[in-house]
């Protein structure tokens, strides 16, 4: 059964989907790639094809079969050349995970096989809805290995307090306590912003609608249609800020090793990567400053590395308080090497430090301050000021010569 329309046709297969045909201005016919669940769907596609030719759009003459998949794969062997290692395997992990494979527990949804040029915002939608299930349903690659979900111990310790990624693997501490804890199964949620699949469907509605924006620049489409108002972003708690005195106290929960990069990162605003890149020679103490030029770059599967900053403006020089220079030489003589390269932080065995590493000591040292929400970023937003908490901390130690208070500088 056909039902003609002024502008195309709209058919109904014997699947019980709807196909769209037309004529281009030079007489061709042509089927709009892909099929559509309902005819309002497919109606809103012989509407915008219809726009289309009427703006002499060229893509309409030539129709591209291309799915979202393959444009996805094609993208991102592009992007090794403009992106940095770790932010590609972040995208190739995110797509992996919730593009390229059926999501939702109800009525699973593929986009990865939808053509990008018969992509509509409403399927996008129905997208976005299946994906915050946070579930992948299980499928069979040509190996006839399954792809298992989320591992449940990754929601149970972001909602313990735990530094853990989104995607990727999970330290052994973190899979340790959970199943110290009785390997707990995640807890449906009372209200959607709390499950915590919520934030991998942010960054995976964020890295579609890049896609398609290229796409767009492409000339393969000519508008983007991922525009769900609010899934770019995920509700996370407050974070409550550290006082000068919780950072004595964290700084003094720490392993010796790591007491230093705790008062650095707190009174520096250095991000984590960039505090355990520091070399010896970053450091001058006569100046009171520490120089950041680089940043750990940590994919899985490869060896550490080490890489430019976030940004450009990310290569500075930043001026630390006076009063933290004790305390800072006695880290320097007692647990880094002589060269000039040498690591500033590292294991006891004398490798860099790890996410999974920092974010093991963390865990620790925050639990015995009463702070289970504290992370490494954190510190890049703590107080930069000393408070007699701070001075008091340090002349503990036998630091009490030569300290000055930062305000009176």
């Amino acid at each position: 059964m056909t039902a003609r329309a002024v502008f195309g046709a709209i058919d109904r297969l014997p699947s019980g989907r709807f196909r769209v045909r037309y004529t281009a201005p030079d007489g061709t016919r042509h089927k709009v790639p892909g099929t559509f669940g309902t005819r309002q769907e497919a109606e809103a596609v012989r509407v915008r094809v219809h726009a289309e030719v009427l703006g002499n759009n060229p893509v309409i003459a030539k129709p591209s079969a291309i799915t979202v998949g393959q444009y996805l794969a094609d993208y991102l062997d592009h992007a090794r050349a403009t992106l940095r290692p770790r932010t590609l395997d972040l995208y190739r992990r995110t797509a992996d995970s919730w593009i390229l494979c059926p999501v939702g527990t109800t009525t699973p949804v593929d986009i990865s096989t939808v053509t990008v040029q018969a992509l509509t915002p409403g399927f996008v939608r129905t997208w976005y809805v299946a994906l915050l299930d946070g579930t992948r349903v299980a499928a069979l690659d040509q190996s006839g290995t399954s792809r298992r979900g989320p591992h449940p111990a990754r929601a149970w310790a972001v909602s313990h307090g735990f530094d853990v990624a989104p995607t990727g693997k999970l330290p052994t501490d973190v899979l340790d306590a959970w199943t110290a804890a009785g390997s707990p199964a995640p807890t449906m949620p009372t209200t959607a912003g709390e499950y915590p699949g919520r934030t991998a469907a942010a960054g995976a509605y964020r890295l579609l609608r890049t896609v398609l924006m290229q796409a767009m620049r492409d000339g393969l489409i000519t508008a983007n249609p991922v525009h769900v108002k609010g899934a770019g972003t995920a509700p996370h708690p407050e974070r409550r800020p550290l006082t000068a005195g919780q950072v004595v106290a964290l700084a003094d929960a720490m392993p010796d090793r790591y007491r230093a990069a705790v008062l650095i990162a707190a009174w520096s605003g250095l991000r984590p990567g960039e505090a355990f890149a520091l070399r010896r020679d970053d450091l001058d103490l006569s100046a009171a400053t520490v120089t950041v030029s680089r940043t750990l770059v940590e994919v899985p599967g490869d060896p550490v590395a080490y890489g430019p900053p976030k940004s450009a403006a990310g290569r500075r020089t930043v001026n630390l308080p006076r009063s933290i220079l004790p305390v800072l030489a006695d880290h320097l003589d007692q647990h880094t090497g002589t060269d000039p390269d040498a690591l500033m932080f590292t294991t006891g065995h004398g490798n860099p430090v790890t996410a999974s590493t920092r974010s093991g000591v963390m865990r620790r040292a925050r639990l015995a301050i009463d702070r289970p929400d504290i992370a490494w970023h954190h510190l890049c937003q703590a107080p930069g000021f000393v408070e007699a908490p701070f001075l008091g901390f340090l002349s503990s130690r036998g630091f009490n010569r030569g300290l000055v208070d930062p305000f009176r500088m």
